[in-house]
């Protein structure tokens, strides 16, 4: 449903929200924790970065982080950098006058829902508990290299 440039932008931006502002996050780290692409992520960071929802810091101590706060960041205005939402809101068929096509009621529900998911979820709902996942993940790892 969604590109594969506006997943890795909703991967991306929940990783920086994740990290609850306490430091930036490298680009390279993205790269590695989300499995985006290095080149491709460029981009993506530099779009939301021009948007104002993440703050881009250069140099030796640079990183990125929020711009806004993760709770006032929905999905869709990530989502509407990197894609077009409207045919979510059209018809399945792409047929302007559609009435009587037998799918338009079972896709205007879908994209309803679509639509409430997107508008109704915040950048802070993407990875809530990242951090305790990472820690758990490290502990696992000290035990089996006992």
């Amino acid at each position: 449903m969604l590109s594969q440039t506006a997943i890795y932008a909703l991967r991306a931006i929940g990783y920086i929200a994740a990290q609850k502002n306490t430091h930036l996050v490298l680009a390279k780290v993205i790269s590695e924790e989300m499995k985006i692409p290095k080149n491709f992520l460029s981009k993506i960071l530099h779009k939301l970065a021009q948007k104002g929802f993440i703050e881009s810091i250069r140099g030796t101590n640079g990183g990125f982080r929020l711009g806004k706060p993760a709770k006032e960041i929905s999905l869709a205005q990530i989502v509407e950098i990197f894609m077009n939402i409207a045919p979510f809101q059209s018809c399945f068929l792409g047929i302007h006058s559609c009435q009587s096509c037998g799918i338009t009621k079972k896709w205007d529900t879908i994209s309803k829902q679509i639509m409430e998911l997107l508008e109704g979820s915040t950048v802070d709902q993407i990875f809530p508990d990242i951090e305790t996942k990472k820690k758990n993940a490290k502990q696992s790892n000290k035990k089996c290299k006992e």
